[in-house]
């Protein structure tokens, strides 16, 4: 009995090896640095963050003058209430996106605001991909979409921030 399992396992391994010596077996090429040199970190996050059609928020403040703290976006979709901190806003949106969120921050003074921002003008709603800017300016927010490619065209000129 026991010879006969070392005869079974012998022929299984047997087997494997015959497979994946005709070449049946993935293939997988390494290959040596592009000519151009190999991928920065900054282009491989560009890269997986933005290969998925998702948005994200980004806040912004167009008044130099006026310090904004514990910013935060509050909706609620589907029957739940979402929140984003500013910290957090790495992450992608969630679909669909909302006609409007609620901005609260505190100014240096402690004192809490808020205010009802319209999220309009987003380019094909449902397959937006981009950032979704809530930008500070005149003591006001406004909401900014601006799609992965304007955002990537932007920053090869040198500029930051919602156009």
């Amino acid at each position: 009995m026991r010879m006969r399992r070392a005869y079974i396992t012998l022929a299984a391994l047997l087997a494997a090896v015959i497979f994946l010596s005709v070449g049946c077996a993935p293939t997988y090429v390494f290959s040596t640095t592009p000519p151009d040199g190999p991928p920065t970190d900054e282009e491989l996050e560009w890269e997986i963050i933005h290969a998925l059609p998702t948005y994200h928020w980004a806040f912004w403040n167009d008044d130099r003058g006026v310090e904004l703290t514990d910013l935060r976006i509050v909706y609620w979709l589907n029957g739940w209430m979402q929140q984003w901190d500013a910290d957090a806003v790495a992450g992608g949106g969630t679909r669909p996106i909302p006609p409007r969120v609620l901005v609260r921050w505190t100014t240096p003074d402690h004192v809490w605001h808020s205010q009802v921002v319209a999220i309009e003008h987003v380019p094909d709603p449902k397959n937006f991909a981009g950032y979704i800017w809530l930008k500070y300016s005149s003591g006001r927010w406004v909401a900014v979409p601006s799609t992965w490619a304007e955002f990537r065209d932007r920053q090869m000129h040198g500029k930051s921030g919602p156009p």
